[in-house]
């Protein structure tokens, strides 16, 4: 894979909490549709990384959601016993909400 001589510099947040600079290679590809982006959006090339590593983060949790799901719609038994905690739970929603109209 070809890679092109520019490199892209991403601002991090370090554990201490200072931010900090990482490079990272990207194809002559990505480097292009990054520029292509900015350009077009008029946002900065960070900041159309960041947007695309948090809707990559949100897809990857819900992916692993409806796995999840799946496995549990799966399991019969497993199944039956989350619906009735499901059930159990419902019953506490309005808890403290005595006098509370439903209708405001």
């Amino acid at each position: 894979m070809l890679y092109t001589a520019a490199y892209t510099v991403l601002r991090v947040w370090h554990e201490g909490g200072m931010m900090g600079t990482q490079m990272v290679r990207l194809s002559a590809r990505s480097h292009g549709a990054l520029a292509r982006l900015a350009q077009e959006s008029g946002l900065s090339r960070q900041a159309i990384l960041d947007r695309a590593i948090e809707q990559y983060r949100r897809e990857r949790f819900f992916d692993a959601l409806d796995d999840a799901y799946r496995r549990l719609r799966a399991d019969p038994a497993a199944e039956a016993e989350y619906r009735q905690e499901m059930q159990e739970w419902d019953g506490v929603i309005a808890d403290g909400l005595e006098g509370v109209r439903s209708d405001a």
